[in-house]
């Protein structure tokens, strides 16, 4: 079974952060990517994000892509598509 994290990510340092219940959302300059999301999940999100070949990712852009990456997951889904 999948242990699910919320995503964080941290502009200044272009670093990403799991955080469970113990710790506090949006605090020490991190902002929340995804509430919900599996380390393999993440993984195909990292990965998604790479497509464009930033250099520094704004939170406009992590946010936009993992608004994007949904509808390719639900689409994948629709589709009986699986990413293994």
């Amino acid at each position: 079974m999948s242990n699910f994290y919320r995503l964080e990510f941290n502009v200044e340092q272009q670093c990403f952060h799991f955080g469970d219940k113990s710790n506090i959302p949006n605090t020490n300059g991190y902002f929340t990517v995804s509430d919900y999301i599996t380390e393999r999940e993440f993984i195909v999100f990292e990965c998604f994000l790479k497509r464009d070949f930033k250099k520094k990712y704004s939170q406009d852009y992590i946010l936009k892509s993992m608004s994007q990456l949904s509808i390719f997951w639900e689409e994948l889904i629709n589709n009986n598509l699986n990413i293994n």
